[in-house]
């Protein structure tokens, strides 16, 4: 009977072979979401976070869907035999684009008229729970793997106070000068 040969793995082949699990796990999202076309971009790093971020402020902490102690009224709309009427349903409610949010580093921009058309193929029934936020704020939707959406407005989807450049100058120079009067 003859040994095994001892083999030597290197750190580095360690790594490598352990990024290319975590790409391999991570890219089949952007591979899927790549067939709908450029229209679907997905976000830097740091801007997936922040909208992760969004995401979990509008999270129930107990059960898949949004938080029921941040919003007053949750809509929802049951999709397991989704036809025209959830089309109609989802147009009422969304505009502009829209920001698919999977996971902390999956997070996609996506035309609402795209999504209304493709969001059946956007989503794993039975496994994506997903959070759906508009880019300026204001509302939050909720795909549960269970086939259902829930819709609110306000609470954490308010949009945050966004200034422009010369707008932030312009208090930071207010409030220099103020101190300088005092």
């Amino acid at each position: 009977m003859s040994a095994l040969p001892d083999i030597k793995v290197s750190q580095a082949a360690r790594q490598q072979s352990l990024y290319s699990a975590t790409e391999q796990q991570m890219g089949w999202r952007h591979t899927e979401l790549a067939a709908f076309g450029p229209d679907v971009v997905p976000l830097s790093d740091t801007d997936a976070f922040a909208a992760y971020r969004r995401a979990n402020e509008c999270s129930s902490k107990t059960r898949y869907g949004l938080d029921e102690t941040v919003f007053k009224q949750i809509d929802r709309l049951d999709v397991e035999e989704a036809g025209p009427e959830a089309k109609r349903w989802l147009a009422e409610r969304l505009s502009g684009d829209v920001l698919l949010v999977y996971s902390g580093d999956a997070v996609f921009r996506v035309p609402a008229s795209l999504f209304l058309d493709g969001w059946q193929d956007m989503f794993c029934p039975s496994r994506d729970d997903v959070m759906i936020l508009p880019v300026e704020g204001g509302w939050a939707l909720f795909y549960r793997h269970e086939n259902e959406f829930e819709f609110a407005h306000g609470g954490p989807a308010e949009p945050k106070l966004h200034l422009t450049a010369a707008a932030s100058r312009e208090i930071s120079v207010q409030s220099l000068t103020s101190r300088r009067s005092r």
